[in-house]
């Protein structure tokens, strides 16, 4: 395509074009494969009429006049196309060529359709494709045995070194696996996750071989990924982990159920079995951050695993509400001192935790309880409007926005019981207190020697009092 003139030119036909870059795949010594690629084609800025070409092998040809192939280690993509999208910055002429050539075992079409499918347009990454076919031959097992994503995670420069031998010739060697437990990883329909799992848990002890770890996988599919976790975090194996699980499962099954009369599910996809290893998994988690002893069976694996798994929860939140209090321990003094204010039979009030907003918002039936880590962050500021004769009574909730400057200082919301949608507004309601208020705090929040607010009404009265005096 001519950008400046918007124009097409047919290069099949005409042979018009401009090309930055060319490539020829051919093959080298001992079997493997070399990619050579032109260093520097035509590097002016107009469309050139190929005078003449040289062909190489397998049809690749290239400009004769400024010709020179050197040997690279890797091809970049001119730009990632879209495979739906119709521009493109290179186009691939005759693609079934590559069927009659020596790269006719890439699989690149078999990669390519089961990575965007049979509608997309534009062939993505070929070049990219074909350059590490000719260093990585398992690419073509790879597809065939469905390991796309192997491929794709390679293209994108993860070669996942960790748990894959790109020098071995066969697909156990590859996965590092021996046959036998090979055939169960496929078996399984068991991933790259599911294989640095394994090697973590079979370096551990914790796991035999493949064929245990493909069983497991079988029975507890939807949260297999969760169950290892749980097992490594616990120190046990697979198979008392799993024997866990069932009795667990069985405890929290109701009495009539085919559970508790030894009918388990095919699949261990029951909601019951779903719920243990969720439960489990959770306990596990909190055990950690109490520093519980995961050294004893009876802590690891508690019998009565929903009560143990409450008193965790509970006991770290009481922690987490604890850290949060002291943190916002200062910005709750400054808060009190710039809002809370007395007069009229009205009351402001600064929430004293993330709980108080969370109950306001529950109390009154609107979405306050979503501002509370903001709130405690500093970026808002949530306040309660309250009778002075029911401080503790939920009434009226106030969103200020943040700012060092009190004069910028305003209410961004204020509603009271399902955000007013059968009461008047407060704003119209309470609009005398709510300006005196405002007016205060746009002056600093002018406070006397007990703390208390003064005001243009409170100066008078004092005034008043000192005359008499």
């Amino acid at each position: 395509r001519e950008f400046e003139r918007n124009e097409y030119y047919d290069v099949t036909e005409e042979r018009r074009f401009h090309e930055f870059r060319r490539f020829a795949f051919k093959p080298g010594r001992r079997n493997e494969w070399t990619l050579r690629w032109l260093l520097k084609m035509i590097s002016r800025c107009e469309w050139t009429m190929a005078s003449a070409t040289d062909f190489l092998p397998n049809g690749c040809y290239f400009h004769a006049v400024c010709a020179r192939w050197n040997a690279a280690k890797s091809v970049g993509e001119a730009h990632y196309p879209a495979p739906f999208h119709a521009a493109q910055t290179y186009a691939v002429l005759n693609p079934g060529a590559l069927s009659e050539s020596d790269m006719r075992y890439c699989q690149y079409f078999e990669w390519f359709r089961d990575e965007y499918g049979d509608k997309a347009t534009v062939y993505a990454h070929l070049c990219a494709y074909l350059s590490e076919f000719t260093r990585r031959p398992q690419m073509e097992f790879l597809v065939k045995l469905g390991y796309r994503s192997v491929v794709s995670d390679l293209l994108s420069g993860r070669l996942n070194r960790d748990v894959l031998n790109w020098k071995a010739k066969n697909p156990a060697d590859f996965f590092g696996l021996s046959k036998p437990d090979f055939r169960a990883f496929r078996d399984a329909d068991s991933d790259l996750k599911a294989l640095k799992l394994f090697r973590d848990l079979n370096g551990r002890g914790l796991c035999a071989d493949m064929r245990e770890f493909a069983e497991a996988r079988k029975r507890f599919f939807e949260r297999f990924d969760a169950f290892l976790e749980c097992c490594a975090a616990a120190g046990v194996t697979v198979r008392r982990g799993a024997d866990y699980v069932n009795k667990t499962a069985v405890r929290l099954s109701p009495p009539h159920s085919g559970i508790r009369q030894g009918i388990l599910p095919k699949t261990h996809t029951s909601a019951y079995f779903q719920e243990a290893i969720i439960l489990w998994f959770d306990y596990l988690d909190n055990a950690r951050r109490l520093d519980y002893d995961l050294t004893r069976d009876d802590v690891r694996m508690p019998r009565n695993l929903p009560e143990r798994h409450d008193a965790a929860a509970a006991t770290v939140k009481a922690a987490e509400d604890a850290a949060q209090r002291k943190k916002y321990r200062n910005l709750y003094d400054a808060l009190r001192l710039r809002y809370e204010y007395v007069a009229d039979g009205l009351e402001i009030v600064v929430p004293s935790c993330a709980g108080d907003i969370v109950e306001e918002g529950k109390a009154l039936r609107h979405c306050v309880g979503g501002y509370a880590a903001r709130h405690l962050d500093g970026k808002i500021a949530i306040l309660f409007l309250r009778r002075q004769e029911a401080p503790h009574t939920p009434y009226v909730t106030i969103e200020m926005n943040a700012d060092n400057n009190p004069a910028r200082l305003n209410i961004r919301q204020i509603h009271g019981y399902r955000n007013d949608l059968d009461a008047a507004s407060p704003r119209e309601t309470h609009g005398a207190f709510l300006d005196r208020w405002l007016e205060w705090v746009h002056e600093g929040s002018p406070r006397d020697d007990d703390g208390l607010p003064v005001t243009e009404e409170t100066e008078t009265e004092r005034v008043r009092v000192e005359t008499r005096l």
